[in-house]
């Protein structure tokens, strides 16, 4: 058989040997491992198990009667070493074999998690993300637990086999998802996987059921007997039967306590009731009166009524007299409104229009750009062919000077001698000076040309971007001017009426507040604006009263949410624009002021918000210290004393201060400030005259300011056109000696391409006579290529010439109507603004009417209300009493009779007080006696079934202590070790005793740390195994227990662990270990896997393997 070489990537995975082939070469893996005296087939083992992340070296097989809540399949993807790595377990004993670092930890720590457990209880690490593999995002942990039998788990719903995933991200989080046998989800809740896990009772916190290295070592081989006893008490589940004891005792002595505190109250309550059951007896003597009562009450209702329907005569003729005057003015307005819709029609459309057609201007220009492009890049190409033709042209023309001159000087040659040639190159060279001379002269002029236009674009762009800047300013001053006039208005009708100041619809709005409370639809009268209800102390500290509570001042305060909900129509009805409505608070209206002593800063040098204010309301009040904390904000003189009181102080009521000027602080969590918006009260002003005054002295500032921006308007305008002419007359300039400029280098071409002949002979001139007449001929066959071109490119100059003229046309026709339509609508404009002063001024009438309409209507309203109120009240009494007595006299005589009834009830009490009193004085007693009765049997059932409780779990302790005990005797006999565990209940410890040999029958027996390695190695199993004998759980894990073992005592524990596995078969065992298995054969029961080595022990085991073959 040849070797195979281990693949280094551990992500490779050999899928679970299923078919003959693979159960052969699994058994024939394990024979070879057992016969150790081979070194071949020792290496062979060593390589095959490489051959899969992690194999089956065992025959055995699954069997059907195995216990519910085992798990049959494991997979890991990205968790701790393991890429991926996916098994199905045995249900009964499983072994997973490797060395140190090939990962078999990391199966328990993965099943420990998928299960619902903590990373803690690994033993390994704080924190499930740190299990992720690294380099990567996420694990995924799946595990499938066997569902069938008596015991399933709603198998209805899940089937035979429930399948738990938990995804761990590299964030912290983590997400369940619980499955049936057909991979639905039927939940991702931690609570469903608690409850299977519970029915199971699949114990992960249970350290004896998953039992890593760590616990091992802390408790197992501690010396410590509390440790031990500790470990007994959570691996039999009592420790939590013994806390869940403790919290029904602890909750039974606190209500113990609290019927005690009852039973302590109940005397007193029953002195009270004798008390009053006194005076009810006593109080029945004044019914004749109260008859006498009821009937002046009945005449005293009607006589009311006929007075009030009096005055509501007179009240409803001063109404209508108003609403008169109102209806006249209001038809005025209505006048000018229908003369006005139609020119505000026209006005907006001319408005819509001249949007329109800017728009179109502003495509246009965008178009003539393009056209422009367009037709200089055509005008270029088309002067291009042009000038090509007139360059060839010009060329053939020299070419037949030259061909000229050449005949000439060849007849002058023939007649004459030479010319004179060093003239003709004199003249030559001074003609090409002089025109480079003009070429460089226009150069500088063109350049400081471009440069004055750069000059000019940015001072047009720099004015044009001031005009809008100042037109920006004109308009923001013009909406402060009509703001301050709206104030000024306020505050002159504010001089009758404070309530102005928050608003020209706050008049009316509370009128109708108030009408609507007489009539019944408020439960609580709601209180509004809080301003109006709020005074402060010192006219120094308004500014910053105002500044803290803010938009609190235009606030209302209701009892109830069908309260606010009547309020918010109201608003809708008296306030258009949702900006302005103000907030509504609700809130219970409390008759008591609330204590702000606690909260009150301990710095008392300095007055607090609450303290300088005078509030009229309590419900204010409290609103106030509720929603604002007044009670605690500091009132401070200025800055310098805010950071000596709030910056360093260690107070926790002070948070919070403001200064004289409004400015706010904040102290924690550090120092802030917000300075202040405004400079004076707006709301708390005591002189609106010179209120008024002062914003009509700001309103001349800003008109003057207008005034001097408009002149700078002006001014920009006029240095904007003064540029733009400027740099007009420039671009002509540079045209015209760009023009100049070609014709000068054309010029400088014909100059310097003047050939100077030397003096030759006859046949150098007939042969460039020749030369030049084909020169001539080819340049003849460009020229007709070139003018083929040239018509093209005129057609395409034609075009965008036109097109540009079309579009300029266009402009100007858009300009021109958007200059029409602008004059119409300053036109229209103007209408606007006198239609606006004169229905301003109708209105005006209507609002000073509108007082004393209000008046009016209000007195007529309430009269009418009350008049109802009373009609209603006295039908309830009687019918219509039509009385001649006046209510005073009336009322004279019912006080009489009132004095009467009191000197009586204040003799014997108030008789319907005293019944209603004695009446729930009784029913409270009562009601306390039977719930101390009820309760006191409770409790009295409840300690005697915690006493019986606590005898059963005694019992039970010493019923497990004791099997515990038997268990750890007969495992230590399999080895004829002597041994038992002292159990000290009340001490709560537990001593391992053993004797390792009978020989030893007649010495006293030792505790494990006397013992040698490999006994208390055996010891400790034999422990392990006691306490599993106690443990429910089917799911048993145990990690490198033999690694402190020699190979005798390896043996022998790991016989007596298959044994005491075989002999029950009701759980299922999975055994972690670094070491050989070979003396353990597998069968139907047992199943052993192997891990793949870590990467290092692979490299040296292949160092190793061709060290022996050398």
């Amino acid at each position: 058989m040849s070797k195979r070489k281990a693949p280094r990537d551990e992500n490779f995975l050999i899928p679970s040997s299923s078919s003959q082939n693979s159960s052969q070469l699994s058994t024939q893996v394990l024979n070879e491992q057992n016969n150790v005296s081979s070194p071949k087939k020792k290496r062979f083992s060593q390589n095959y198990s490489d051959l899969s992340q992690l194999n089956d070296i065992s025959s055995s097989k699954s069997l059907s009667n195995a216990r519910p809540g085992v798990i049959e399949q494991v997979r890991l993807s990205n968790f701790k070493c393991h890429s991926e790595l996916s098994f199905n377990l045995h249900p009964y004993i499983n072994f997973i074999l490797g060395r140190n670092g090939s990962g078999k930890s990391a199966v328990m720590d993965a099943i420990i998690l998928c299960l619902g457990g903590k990373a803690t209880s690994t033993g390994r690490q704080a924190s499930a993300k740190t299990f992720i593999k690294t380099n990567c995002d996420k694990a995924e942990l799946r595990v499938v637990i066997r569902n069938e039998g008596e015991e399933a788990y709603k198998s209805h719903l899940y089937g035979s086999k429930i399948i738990v995933e938990r995804k761990i991200s590299r964030d912290g989080s983590s997400q369940y998802k619980i499955m049936n046998e057909k991979n639905k989800l039927i939940s991702n809740k931690k609570s469903e996987l608690d409850s299977i896990t519970e029915q199971f009772n699949i114990q992960v916190e249970n350290p004896v059921c998953f039992l890593n290295q760590e616990t091992s070592k802390h408790f197992l081989n501690s010396s410590n007997k509390s440790d031990k006893y500790k470990l007994f008490m959570k691996a039999s589940q009592l420790e939590s039967m013994r806390l869940l004891q403790e919290q029904i005792e602890q909750q039974r002595m606190i209500s113990k306590n609290l019927i005690e505190e009852k039973e302590h109250y109940l005397p007193r309550l029953q002195e009270d009731l004798y008390q009053w059951e006194e005076k009810y007896k006593k109080c029945q003597s004044v019914e004749k009166l109260k008859q006498k009562q009821a009937c002046l009450m009945q005449e005293f209702s009607w006589a009311s009524v006929i007075r009030l329907e009096k005055n509501c005569e007179k009240n409803l003729k001063e109404k209508r007299q108003a609403e008169k005057m109102r209806d006249k003015y209001e038809e005025k307005i209505n006048s000018l409104d229908s003369n006005h819709s139609q020119s505000n029609q026209e006005y907006e459309k001319i408005k819509s229009e001249i949007t329109d057609l800017t728009q179109l201007a502003k495509l246009a220009n965008q178009k003539q750009d393009q056209i422009n492009i367009t037709y200089r890049t055509a005008n270029q190409n088309y002067k291009q062919t042009s000038m090509e033709i007139k360059k060839l042209n010009a060329l053939i023309d020299k070419k037949r000077r030259e061909q000229n001159e050449i005949k000439k000087k060849l007849n002058e040659e023939k007649q004459s001698s030479k010319a004179d040639y060093e003239s003709e190159r004199l003249n030559k060279e001074s003609k090409i000076e002089e025109i480079k001379k003009k070429l460089s002269d226009l150069n500088a002029i063109e350049k400081f040309k471009l440069e004055e236009n750069k000059r000019y674009s940015f001072e047009i762009e720099r004015h044009a971007k001031a005009l809008t800047e100042r037109k920006f300013d004109i308009d923001n001053q013009e909406r402060l001017i009509r703001n301050m006039k709206n104030d000024i208005e306020s505050l002159k009708n504010a001089r009758n009426d404070q309530i102005y100041k928050f608003g020209d619809f706050m008049p009316n709005l509370v009128a109708d507040i108030k009408r609507h409370y007489e009539m019944g639809k408020f439960r609580e009268m709601p209180r509004g604006p809080i301003g109006m209800y709020i005074q402060p102390k010192s006219d120094e500290w308004s500014v910053a009263i105002e500044s803290c509570l803010g938009p609190l001042l235009g606030s209302f305060v209701c009892g109830g949410y069908e309260d606010e909900s009547l309020l918010q129509q109201l608003f809708f009805k008296h306030i258009k624009h949702v900006k302005k409505r103000p907030r509504i608070i609700v809130t219970d209206f409390k008759s008591h002021l609330h204590n702000t002593t606690r909260y009150r800063p301990e710095d008392t040098r300095y007055p607090t918000v609450y303290e300088m204010l005078n509030i009229k309301d309590t419900v204010i009040a409290n609103t106030l210290i509720d929603h604002r904390r007044v009670e605690s904000i500091l009132l401070l003189p200025d800055r310098s004393t805010v950071r000596q009181v709030i910056e360093d102080s260690r107070d926790q009521n002070t948070n919070e201060a403001f200064s004289k000027n409004g400015d706010q602080f904040y102290s924690k969590p550090s120092f802030k400030m917000y300075a202040c918006s405004f400079k004076e009260a707006r709301i708390f002003i005591k002189d609106s005259e010179r209120a008024i005054q002062h914003k009509q002295t700001e309103i001349d500032k800003i008109i003057k300011s207008i005034t001097n921006a408009n002149s700078e308007l002006s001014s920009l305008k006029s240095q904007i056109d003064s540029n733009k002419q400027l740099k007009s007359q420039n671009d002509k300039q540079i045209d015209h000696m760009r023009r100049e400029q070609l014709q000068l280098n054309h010029k400088l071409k014909e100059v310097e391409s003047i050939n100077i002949p030397e003096p030759v002979d006859i046949k150098v001139f007939e042969d460039e006579i020749e030369q030049l007449e084909e020169e001539v001929d080819a340049i003849r066959k460009q020229i007709d290529q070139v003018e083929e071109n040239s018509v093209e490119k005129k057609t395409q100059f034609e075009q965008a010439r036109a097109e540009m003229e079309k579009n300029e046309l266009e402009m100007n026709e858009i300009s021109q109507r958007i200059d029409q339509l602008k004059e119409k609508f300053n036109q229209f404009d103007k209408e606007r603004s006198e239609y606006k002063d004169a229905v301003g001024y109708y209105k005006k009438l209507i609002v000073q009417l509108e007082p004393k309409l209000k008046e009016t209507e209000n007195s007529y309203n309430s009269s009418m209300e009350e008049l109802d109120k009373l009609i209603q009240s006295a039908s309830e009494l009687c019918p219509r009493i039509e009385s001649k007595k006046s209510p005073e006299s009336l009322d004279e005589e019912l006080r009489n009779v009132e004095k009467q009834i009191k000197l009586t009830e204040k003799l014997h009490g108030n008789e319907e007080e005293i019944t209603r009193k004695y009446i729930e004085m009784r029913s409270k007693y009562k009601r306390i006696a039977d719930d101390i009765k009820k309760q006191h049997k409770f409790l009295d059932s409840l300690e005697k079934a915690l006493r019986k409780r606590e005898d059963a779990m005694a019992l039970f302790t010493e019923s497990k202590a004791l099997r515990c005990a038997m268990d750890f005797s007969n495992y230590l006999n399999s080895r004829e070790y002597q041994g038992t565990l002292k159990f000290d209940h009340h001490e709560q410890k537990l001593d391992i005793i053993v004797n390792p040999s009978k020989s030893r029958e007649g010495k006293e027996a030792k505790d494990l740390k006397s013992l040698s390695g490999g006994e208390r190695s055996f010891s400790t199993v034999s422990f392990l195994l006691a306490l599993w004998s106690i443990v429910e759980c089917p799911i048993l894990f145990l990690d490198e227990f033999d690694v402190f073992m020699d190979q005798i005592n390896r043996s022998i524990a790991m016989d007596l662990i298959l044994s005491a596995a075989k002999e029950k078969l009701n759980g299922q065992y999975v055994f972690l270990t670094p070491q050989e298995m070979g003396s353990i054969n597998p069968d139907q029961y047992v199943k052993m896997f192997k891990m793949p080595d870590p990467k290092r022990a692979i490299d040296l085991l292949s160092s190793n393997q061709e060290n022996e073959e050398n």
